[in-house]
């Protein structure tokens, strides 16, 4: 195995506690459950929402039995497999916790990558962003309008890791686009990548780089 896979998967079963730290501060099954709804409207090949429970406020009706969600899709697209592969035993703050967990492995590879550190002080590190950051509370609530934030994160971390590793434009215009699809501010991010991408072959990269997000 890799050097570099084999120590992913070390630090990654060495922050798992992170999950279970999350699921245990959880309030449990948010009520503003949008993307868990949306994802199970996907399965069956349509894109809203078949009924609008009184809780949800936030739908957009466009007649019978038909209400839009205001939010960016990307957590909802997320949620698909596991709510195929577990229907509705897989709630949403379940990918919060996911996504939050993710997030802090990926800073640690990122400080591996950018300082002199030792392994010990980047899972430090890493430790510091998902238990002593906002990204704690983002990440056990995980209703809908704190998991677009924490996806987008994700993403825009997968980015930055991207462009230190590989800087590959097409990857990193995926990555933008899924922040985008998270949270559509995000979008602005580009501006860093463009300036990032900027050399000699500048439209060569900027052309992937706005395949990617397209």
């Amino acid at each position: 195995m890799h050097k570099h896979v084999r120590t992913s998967l070390i630090i990654s079963l060495m922050f798992l506690p992170i999950v279970v730290i999350y699921y245990i501060t959880s309030a449990g099954a948010t009520p503003f459950d949008y993307f868990s709804r949306l994802a199970d409207s996907f399965i069956k090949g349509i894109y809203w929402l078949q009924e609008q429970p009184a809780w949800l406020t936030e739908l957009i009706p466009s007649g019978p039995n038909k209400f839009f969600v205001v939010y960016p899709p990307m957590p909802a697209i997320l949620l698909i497999i596991p709510r195929l592969l577990f229907g509705t035993l897989f709630e949403q703050q379940f990918l919060a916790h996911m996504l939050g967990f993710g997030i802090a492995i990926i800073m640690v590879n990122i400080t591996l990558k950018i300082t002199n550190f030792s392994k010990l002080k980047a899972i430090w590190i890493g430790l510091f962003v998902g238990l002593g950051t906002i990204i704690w509370f983002l990440s056990s609530v995980g209703s809908s309008w704190y998991i677009g934030q924490i996806s987008a994160a994700f993403f825009i971390s997968l980015a930055i890791l991207e462009e230190i590793e590989k800087k590959r434009p097409i990857i990193l215009g995926i990555l933008l686009g899924c922040a985008y699809l998270s949270r559509i501010h995000t979008i602005l991010c580009i501006v860093f990548f463009m300036y990032i991408l900027y050399d000699k072959n500048w439209f060569k990269s900027y052309f992937k780089l706005g395949l990617g997000v397209a």
